[in-house]
Protein backbone atom coordinates (compact mmCIF):
# COMPACT_ATOMS: atom_id res chain seq x y z
CA UNK A 1 0.00 0.00 0.00
CA UNK A 2 1.58 3.45 -0.86
CA UNK A 3 1.42 6.76 0.96
CA UNK A 4 -1.19 8.96 0.94
CA UNK A 5 -1.58 12.37 1.93
CA UNK A 6 0.94 15.31 1.80
CA UNK A 7 3.96 12.75 1.54
CA UNK A 8 2.73 10.47 -1.49
CA UNK A 9 4.16 10.17 -4.69
CA UNK A 10 1.60 12.04 -6.61
CA UNK A 11 1.80 15.55 -4.12
CA UNK A 12 5.47 14.43 -5.09
CA UNK A 13 6.17 14.64 -8.37
CA UNK A 14 3.25 17.70 -8.66
CA UNK A 15 5.28 19.48 -6.39
CA UNK A 16 8.42 18.56 -8.76
CA UNK A 17 6.62 19.87 -11.94
CA UNK A 18 5.09 23.03 -10.17
CA UNK A 19 9.03 24.10 -9.31
CA UNK A 20 10.05 22.98 -12.67
CA UNK A 21 7.85 25.36 -13.99
CA UNK A 22 8.67 28.07 -11.63
CA UNK A 23 12.26 28.17 -12.74
CA UNK A 24 10.99 27.85 -16.71
CA UNK A 25 8.92 31.25 -16.23
CA UNK A 26 12.32 32.80 -14.18
CA UNK A 27 14.33 32.07 -17.92
CA UNK A 28 11.95 33.37 -19.95
CA UNK A 29 11.96 37.19 -20.85
CA UNK A 30 8.80 38.60 -19.68
CA UNK A 31 6.89 39.87 -22.15
CA UNK A 32 4.13 42.55 -21.22
CA UNK A 33 1.32 43.03 -23.50
CA UNK A 34 -0.30 47.05 -23.73
CA UNK A 35 -3.92 46.70 -22.75
CA UNK A 36 -6.29 47.65 -26.03
CA UNK A 37 -5.77 51.11 -27.45
CA UNK A 38 -9.50 52.04 -27.05
CA UNK A 39 -9.10 51.74 -23.20
CA UNK A 40 -5.97 54.10 -23.39
CA UNK A 41 -6.34 57.89 -22.42
CA UNK A 42 -6.95 60.23 -25.01
CA UNK A 43 -3.12 60.90 -26.20
CA UNK A 44 -1.46 64.08 -25.14
CA UNK A 45 0.80 65.67 -27.34
CA UNK A 46 2.97 69.19 -26.76
CA UNK A 47 5.98 70.67 -28.52
CA UNK A 48 8.92 72.42 -26.62
CA UNK A 49 10.78 75.04 -28.84
CA UNK A 50 14.56 74.84 -28.70
CA UNK A 51 15.32 77.49 -31.67
CA UNK A 52 14.40 79.42 -34.03
CA UNK A 53 14.89 76.32 -36.39
CA UNK A 54 14.38 73.59 -33.93
CA UNK A 55 11.98 71.74 -31.32
CA UNK A 56 10.91 68.92 -29.47
CA UNK A 57 7.44 66.83 -30.76
CA UNK A 58 6.10 65.10 -27.87
CA UNK A 59 3.37 62.55 -27.49
CA UNK A 60 2.48 60.15 -24.65
CA UNK A 61 -0.33 57.61 -24.00
CA UNK A 62 -1.12 56.64 -20.72
CA UNK A 63 -2.91 54.28 -18.83
CA UNK A 64 -4.73 54.38 -15.25
CA UNK A 65 -2.31 56.99 -14.61
CA UNK A 66 1.25 55.64 -16.06
CA UNK A 67 2.58 56.27 -19.29
CA UNK A 68 2.57 53.30 -21.80
CA UNK A 69 3.87 54.31 -24.96
CA UNK A 70 5.31 57.45 -26.08
CA UNK A 71 7.29 59.55 -29.00
CA UNK A 72 9.76 61.79 -28.40
CA UNK A 73 10.79 63.67 -31.44
CA UNK A 74 13.64 66.60 -32.65
CA UNK A 75 12.63 68.10 -35.51
CA UNK A 76 14.35 70.95 -37.62
CA UNK A 77 12.83 73.17 -40.20
CA UNK A 78 9.77 75.24 -39.47
CA UNK A 79 7.71 77.18 -38.77
CA UNK A 80 5.06 75.38 -40.70
CA UNK A 81 7.20 72.42 -41.96
CA UNK A 82 9.07 70.31 -39.70
CA UNK A 83 11.24 66.82 -40.31
CA UNK A 84 12.70 64.42 -38.03
CA UNK A 85 16.21 63.90 -37.43
CA UNK A 86 16.27 61.81 -34.22
CA UNK A 87 13.53 60.06 -32.87
CA UNK A 88 13.00 57.78 -29.40
CA UNK A 89 9.66 55.90 -29.41
CA UNK A 90 8.10 52.82 -27.26
CA UNK A 91 6.83 50.67 -30.65
CA UNK A 92 7.18 47.20 -31.46
CA UNK A 93 7.88 45.94 -27.73
CA UNK A 94 11.19 47.66 -27.05
CA UNK A 95 12.14 51.39 -25.98
CA UNK A 96 14.71 52.63 -29.08
CA UNK A 97 16.03 55.32 -30.51
CA UNK A 98 15.96 56.84 -34.11
CA UNK A 99 18.93 58.58 -35.53
CA UNK A 100 18.01 60.33 -38.68
CA UNK A 101 20.61 62.91 -39.34
CA UNK A 102 22.87 61.39 -41.77
CA UNK A 103 19.94 60.37 -44.00
CA UNK A 104 19.42 57.21 -43.16
CA UNK A 105 17.39 55.63 -39.79
CA UNK A 106 20.31 53.92 -37.39
CA UNK A 107 17.94 52.24 -35.13
CA UNK A 108 19.20 51.19 -31.37
CA UNK A 109 17.87 49.56 -28.80
CA UNK A 110 18.01 50.84 -25.61
CA UNK A 111 15.21 48.42 -23.47
CA UNK A 112 13.01 45.81 -23.66
CA UNK A 113 9.75 46.50 -22.60
CA UNK A 114 8.78 43.75 -19.15
CA UNK A 115 5.91 45.77 -18.31
CA UNK A 116 4.00 49.67 -17.76
CA UNK A 117 6.89 51.13 -15.33
CA UNK A 118 9.91 50.34 -17.84
CA UNK A 119 7.71 52.71 -20.24
CA UNK A 120 6.84 54.88 -17.38
CA UNK A 121 11.10 55.52 -16.20
CA UNK A 122 12.54 55.05 -19.64
CA UNK A 123 9.90 58.08 -20.95
CA UNK A 124 11.53 60.50 -18.12
CA UNK A 125 14.55 59.37 -18.68
CA UNK A 126 14.77 60.04 -22.50
CA UNK A 127 13.09 63.12 -22.22
CA UNK A 128 15.75 64.87 -20.21
CA UNK A 129 18.64 63.30 -22.94
CA UNK A 130 17.08 65.00 -25.70
CA UNK A 131 16.75 68.05 -24.29
CA UNK A 132 20.91 67.68 -22.59
CA UNK A 133 21.46 66.31 -26.42
CA UNK A 134 19.30 68.57 -28.35
CA UNK A 135 22.58 71.21 -29.28
CA UNK A 136 24.88 68.67 -30.81
CA UNK A 137 22.48 67.05 -32.98
CA UNK A 138 21.29 69.78 -34.67
CA UNK A 139 25.05 71.00 -35.18
CA UNK A 140 25.56 67.47 -36.63
CA UNK A 141 22.56 68.20 -38.90
CA UNK A 142 23.81 71.40 -40.38
CA UNK A 143 21.45 74.77 -40.06
CA UNK A 144 18.06 72.53 -40.13
CA UNK A 145 16.13 74.30 -42.69
CA UNK A 146 13.90 72.28 -44.85
CA UNK A 147 13.73 72.87 -48.27
CA UNK A 148 11.20 74.09 -50.10
CA UNK A 149 10.59 72.10 -53.55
Amino acid sequence: MGRSGKFSRRNDREARRAAQQQMDANDAPAIWERPPKEEWDPPSEFSVALSATSRLFVRTNNYRGKCIDFAICHQVGGPYRWRDIFRVDSSHDTVHRHDLTRGTDQRETIESINGPLTVDRQYTEQYDFMLATWEQREREQGDGRVDER
